[in-house]
């Protein structure tokens, strides 16, 4: 339909991830295009000039385009119709936006870019694994994980766009061997993870990976 917004991205992306949950959470009608292979590596052309910096998600509704992963969630939660995914209360709203501005400066750098690219998208593509960094590292990757299970647990307020946001970035660390690290860092992290991972939109849009499958199709894709 006209008014449908549409949703760009590739499956892998954590943010992407993010944007998928925030819709079904809200009930929205919407569409996802696919704007590369689902880790990202391979680009479609067509999409160059979706994105300034090539980043994605993307939203386009009616003629605005939306370009972060935040402002997207905002603006699905504000704009439409469906259950609320941000508290009503000035004091838990602030508290919603600490934990993600926590998740987004603290814990994806780490969580991401250094244990799952290097422990799941590494041996994925056939690239070296940095073993020195995810070890140097690992204290950095705890403290996160310590510190936004405590700010979850403090919480008072239902599922929100924090719960959402934590999720996403956190997904692939439950899939390493320094999850076991992690959830003994941060035993209420781990309590909130099995609470949110059965959650229909968490299991939907952020399922376990088969990395031997997509090992074989990676290679696949480069014969």
């Amino acid at each position: 339909m006209q008014d449908q917004p549409t949703l760009y991205g590739y499956r892998a992306s954590t943010f992407t991830r993010m944007a998928l949950v925030a819709a079904d959470e809200k009930e929205l009608d919407h569409s996802f295009q696919s704007v590369a292979s689902w880790d990202g590596y391979d680009k479609d052309p067509k999409f160059v000039d979706l994105h300034p910096f090539l980043k994605v998600p993307v939203l386009k509704h009616q003629r605005l385009k939306i370009t972060e992963t935040l402002a997207i969630l905002t603006y699905f939660d504000s704009a439409f119709n469906g259950p609320p995914l941000a508290p009503k209360d000035g004091a838990e709203i602030a508290k919603m936006w600490e934990i993600i501005s926590t998740t987004i400066s603290y814990a994806w750098p780490v969580w991401v870019p250094v244990l799952a690219t290097n422990r799941l998208f590494n041996p994925m593509a056939q690239d070296e694994t940095d073993e020195g960094l995810i070890k140097a590292r690992l204290p950095d990757i705890c403290k996160a994980a310590e510190v936004i299970g405590t700010y979850l647990d403090a919480r008072s307020g239902g599922f929100d766009l924090a719960d959402i946001v934590v999720a996403g970035a956190l997904k692939y660390a439950t899939e390493t061997p320094e999850w076991e690290h992690i959830t003994g860092a941060s035993p209420k992290l781990a309590a909130w993870w099995d609470r949110v991972r059965c959650r229909s939109t968490i299991a939907k849009h952020m399922p376990d990976t088969d990395w031997t499958q997509r090992a074989k199709d990676f290679a696949a894709r480069r014969i």
